[in-house]
């Protein structure tokens, strides 16, 4: 008679049971086996007899190479075991008492039950002549609840395309550009494909965390710039430290120099303003104000003068009063102006600042990594050096304003590989923070 039918994995963990076929086991025949056999890799054998006092049990088995997984028949004195099938299927027969009984089969991953009559013990069926039923029985949801338990062989990426696609769509949703979550998927799948799922994981969880993984990598800095470390750095080797802002027009350059100006002096740093927007009338005007308000030294030459120059007599004029960080406000100007940006090339290549930062506004989504990019591009083809300096960093205003919508920030860090320093999150002067990349990752997959 058939005792009991489990399900469970070569390390012993029960998957499955069905304890209602007999009367309980006397004694302990499957740890013994665990313990004597499978555990001692002894895999070639396909039989146990368990012998102990009062009790005596022959276990036959077979292993499901896909899936890792044991199904177990045990059944007092004698059991015909089913053959090892690449698709799971198993055969045995009651040889017990005689009596005919109705089946149990496993097909297409299923456990298909059939009424059993009193005193009528179930059977495991072999199904024949359903080669071509072959991959349906892989993708039954019998066997996808196993593979998320006991772990699957190899990840594929027919495997990963439904998970990916899903992450896909909800980067795009927070403001991702399409191009950029596409690369990021396929770098995702890149990294998984091949590699074996744990056991209790799902696919989506996995992939979940390697995309997890990459944006963290994406977000942090390649190079640590500690703006304080290398101000002091700067001021022991008898030097201002020089920052120069650049950026379209309106979107908060000034402003958010002067948010950096105030950060910077509240962490005992000497400042000065150089008014380098020569080009739109008011620009001199607005710095006067922030500088008022902050009472700190101003750089200015008026309007229609060469702002690279402007730059460098304001940081031998921060050399001489001992000013420690030199902020360079430039004229906003269209990535496609050309004459402005050669203008812009030549201040950085004439001064060398220590930072580039630039300023963008996250209100405007992919329309800023097009800004961006094409800074870079003009930077670089306009320089007159062979080594052109790009941009080092960048500072998203309004950041407060997109609620969910922070992929613009992944999207500009993903394209120039320059990390987002600050964020402007107000109006105020104390409306400046540090990016927080954990919580920007929690945001684009939650």
């Amino acid at each position: 008679m058939l005792e009991q039918l489990l399900i469970f994995t070569r390390g012993g963990l029960i998957l499955w049971t069905c304890k209602e076929l007999g009367n309980a086991l006397r004694g302990s025949p499957i740890d013994t086996l665990i313990r004597s056999c499978l555990l001692e890799k002894r895999s070639g054998a396909a039989s146990y007899n368990y012998d102990a006092p009062g009790a005596s049990y022959t276990l036959k088995w077979t292993f499901h190479n896909e899936l890792g997984l044991e199904a177990r028949a045990v059944q007092n004195g004698s059991v015909d075991g089913g053959s090892k099938k690449k698709s799971g299927g198993e055969s045995g027969n009651d040889g017990g008492d005689g009596d005919k009984s109705r089946g149990r089969s496993l097909e297409n991953g299923n456990l298909r039950n059939n009424h059993v009559g009193n005193g009528e013990a179930p059977t495991m069926e072999e199904e024949t002549g359903k080669d071509s039923n072959v991959d349906s029985k892989k993708k039954g949801w019998f066997s996808s609840i196993f593979q998320s338990i006991a772990g699957k062989a190899n990840l594929e990426k027919s495997d990963l395309e439904p998970a990916l696609k899903a992450l896909k769509d909800r980067l795009m949703t927070k403001n991702v550009a399409e191009e950029i979550a596409e690369k990021l998927c396929e770098s995702v799948a890149a990294s998984l494909e091949g590699k074996k799922l744990a056991s209790f994981t799902r696919i989506s969880s996995t992939v979940q965390a390697a995309m997890e993984e990459a944006l963290v990598r994406i977000l942090t800095p390649r190079r640590s710039i500690d703006i304080l470390r290398d101000v002091h750095a700067a001021k022991e080797q008898g030097k201002p430290y020089v920052v120069v802002f650049v950026g379209v027009n309106g979107v908060g350059k000034s402003t958010n120099l002067a948010k950096v100006a105030y950060w910077l002096l509240q962490h005992n740093v000497n400042v000065m303003m150089a008014a380098c927007d020569t080009f739109r009338s008011g620009g001199v005007e607005q710095l006067r104000t922030h500088v008022r308000r902050h009472q700190i030294p101003i750089f200015e030459k008026g309007y229609e003068k060469d702002p690279a120059i402007v730059a460098k007599e304001a940081i031998q004029e921060a050399s001489r009063n001992g000013s420690d960080v030199v902020l360079v406000d430039t004229a906003g100007r269209m990535q496609d102006n050309e004459p402005l940006m050669r203008a812009l090339s030549k201040l950085i290549y004439v001064n060398s600042p220590d930072l580039v930062l630039f300023v963008g506004e996250a209100l405007v989504g992919n329309n800023a990594i097009d800004q961006l990019s094409k800074f870079n591009q003009k930077l670089g083809d306009l320089s007159p050096s062979p080594d052109p300096r790009l941009i080092d960093g960048i500072l998203l205003t309004k950041f407060d304003m997109i609620d969910d919508k922070v992929g613009v920030a992944l999207s500009m860090v993903y394209i120039s590989r320059a990390p987002v320093m600050f964020v402007g999150c107000g109006q105020s002067y104390t409306d400046l923070k540090k990016l927080n990349v954990k919580s920007i990752v929690k945001t684009l997959l939650k």
